[in-house]
């Protein structure tokens, strides 16, 4: 398979999403971008569906690929809020932990479910890391993808944070298009980013051999 084939997603992505924002009605478009809207459940549905088949995939092969179940299974439950849900407000903010008025306790019990599974992802990662090298410098597509897939994570939060911080530095409020344009980009992007963990499932399935020998990646 092509180890260009994942990056690619990436601007192709960009420019369906710009094209989207640009060109749609935003009285049609917001209410399916919305928080807690269609689009975002749609995303949590697929990151659901993917922690589940690299599950099946780790039980069936044997692979070091359970972190990214993991993964997933958190970046499902951050679609539905889950994070902030139960507790005063969302723990994944500094200012959750600076805050006096939150009980001690609730802290507690976030930090003792929290940390080790933080934990459990950090070491795995690690250990992993030599291993994931590896297949990048033989030209593994998948390790390609999920590359894309990081710097894609990295673009739809900054695109999340521009209008806050746009309103930070400047004061002022963006028009209702550019709004739009942001938020297809934002809530798009981030329901490709489950399908783009999908690909790079399929292209490390498709790595291996039914022997467990790696057949040798395209470099196309």
């Amino acid at each position: 398979m092509n180890r260009h084939s994942g990056p690619l997603l990436v601007p192709a992505t960009l420019l369906v999403t710009l094209a989207i924002g640009m060109t749609a009605t935003p009285s049609y478009l917001l209410p399916l971008l919305q928080e807690s809207g269609p689009v975002e459940g749609a995303t949590a549905v697929l990151w659901f569906a993917l922690a589940a088949s690299i599950f099946v995939f780790v039980l069936q092969k044997e692979t070091e690929l359970m972190p990214f179940a993991v993964l997933a299974l958190l970046a499902g439950g951050r679609e539905l809020d889950i994070h902030h849900r139960f507790t005063t407000e969302s723990f994944t903010k500094i200012s959750y932990w600076l805050n006096m008025g939150i009980p001690f306790t609730e802290k507690l019990i976030v930090l003792a479910i929290a940390l080790p599974i933080a934990a459990y992802i950090g070491l795995s990662l690690i250990r992993g890391w030599p291993r994931l090298r590896a297949r990048f410098a033989e030209g593994d597509p998948a390790t390609y993808t999920l590359l894309a897939l990081v710097v894609f994570v990295v673009l739809v939060k900054l695109t999340d944070a521009a209008p806050r911080n746009i309103r930070y530095f400047t004061g002022e409020h963006l028009n209702l298009r550019l709004q739009t344009v942001l938020a297809s980009v934002e809530e798009i992007g981030e329901m490709m980013l489950p399908a783009m963990g999908f690909l790079a499932l399929g292209q490390f399935s498709g790595a291996e051999t039914p022997s467990g020998v790696r057949a040798t990646p395209s470099k196309g």
